[in-house]
């Protein structure tokens, strides 16, 4: 079981319990399911547009943190490897996540 399908089958059964806080944001399971829901299906529709098959491998460029994770979580729930890069990175050190 990936760490997503736990968050999503708690999210039937504990709803309104806190999922995630960050800094001063704070999400329960329902809120961290309909995200992920939406992440699945927009990383499903772009993987496809890009004919990508399966498994995918992807770098994730995203300063946010709690998105990052979210899209992160998505990944795993497809079944599919999100990379997070690190924005103190050089360009180098990134190119060569990319490339992986």
């Amino acid at each position: 079981m990936h760490i997503a399908d736990q968050i999503l089958k708690n999210g039937g059964m504990l709803p309104h319990k806190t999922a995630l806080v960050y800094k001063d944001r704070t999400r329960t399971y329902r809120d961290v399911e309909t995200d992920l829901h939406s992440y699945r299906n927009a990383l499903s529709a772009k993987a496809k547009e890009y004919g990508l098959g399966r498994p995918l491998a992807f770098a994730i460029d995203i300063e946010n943190q709690d998105e990052l994770l979210l899209v992160f979580l998505a990944a795993a729930s497809l079944g599919w490897t999100g990379i997070p890069l690190n924005r103190k990175w050089t360009n180098n050190e990134r190119s060569g996540v990319s490339a992986c």
